[in-house]
Order: C-alpha cells, then structure tokens, then sequence
C-alpha cells in the first residue's frame, strides 16, 4: 500500500516536472513578479526585529542588543497612544465610508444610455488618479491658506471672518482622505470595465 502512494506522488511529480519544462516561457515570464515580491516585501521583513531590539547604525540589527519589548511598553505607556488609535480608526472609518463612491459611481455610468456623455464623464473623473496626493494637498494648502487662499478671501468678503483652516486638526484627517475621493474614477472605470466584460461574456 505505502509502495503504491509513493509510486502515484512520483508520477504526479514527474508530470509537474514535464509541465513544468513544456511551460518555461510563463514559468521566465513569472521570474521577474516573483523576484520583485522576494525583495519588496519578503526581504523587508528582516528588519522587523528592530521593534524587539536597542536598534543602534554602530552595531546593526544582528549586532543592537535584544530589547524584548521594552519599545510597546514605552508606545502603550506614552501621552500620543491614545490620540494615535483615535486617529488611526478614524481615518480608516473614513476610509470605509469612501469605499462605496467607485462602485456607485460605475453602476451609474453603466444605466446611462449616452456613451459620449459617458466617455467624458469617465475622463474627468479618471485624471486626478494621475495626481500625486502631494501635489493635491499642496493644493489644498494654497486654497485655505490666511493671507491669499481664496477660500478665506470668499469668507472675508462674505463678513465672515478669517481663519487658518489648514491648521485646524480636525480638518487634517479629511484632508489625508482625499486620496479616497480621488481614486473614485480610476476604480470606478474599472468596475465598468469588469462588469461590461461579463455581462458581454
């Protein structure tokens, strides 16, 4: 019984092997993804021990001393840990709440009859994925800014008066959710795209 199993695992090897050598292409084509991954994300991993250790450039991580975890009892223990979750789950909360916009935005898109409406809608909403969210909150800056953003100068010249809007904390977690807003068209188009693939199909 056990001479039986070893022969059929060494059959399935072997026909592994031969498919293996008739698919070389896909197997040279899928060298580069596959060292890609290895090095960005698995080689990285190496360095997480630095959070269980005196991390120091002199010594290096193998040479810095064990720290157990000396450095989550500092975090857990200090005045920011608080303030730090707070945001992190808002921020994602916020997250959350812009996940809908793409999958919305396609199902619209898709019961709309004019495809040069459709097309143009499409564009629009598709060119600030090309953005860099630097270049967006730099933006951001220069519209609320308290001497020329022409945000503050409407709520001057509406005998409001003016403030330093970037500066206020609680804006700042919008601000760091633009980038949802922004990918809206990029993955909306292809929700579309999907899902005129399959119904097509």
């Amino acid at each position: 019984m056990g001479k039986t199993k070893t022969g059929s695992r060494g059959m399935e090897v072997k026909k592994k092997l031969r498919l293996a050598r008739q698919n070389w292409a896909l197997y040279l084509m899928l060298l580069p993804a596959a060292v890609m991954i290895i090095i960005f994300c698995y080689a990285p991993m190496y360095g997480i021990q630095i959070a269980f250790r005196d991390f120091n450039f002199a010594d290096g991580i193998v040479g810095s001393k064990w720290a157990g975890l000396k450095w989550f009892r500092y975090f857990f223990n200090s005045a920011q840990f608080w303030p730090v979750v707070r945001n992190t789950l808002v921020i994602s909360f916020y997250s959350f709440l812009t996940f809908p916009i793409p999958i919305v935005f396609a199902l619209i898109l898709h019961n709309i009859d004019s495809m040069k409406f459709k097309r143009i809608t499409q564009t629009i909403t598709y060119l600030p994925h090309f953005i860099s969210v630097v270049v967006v909150v730099g933006m951001i800056y220069a519209f609320t800014s308290y001497n020329s953003g022409w945000i503050n100068t409407m709520i001057e010249a509406l005998g409001g008066a003016e403030g330093q809007l970037y500066g206020r904390t609680r804006l700042i977690r919008t601000y760091l959710c633009v980038d949802g807003g922004m990918a809206g068209g990029w993955l909306g188009s292809n929700y579309l795209y999907g899902g005129s693939y399959q119904f097509r199909s």
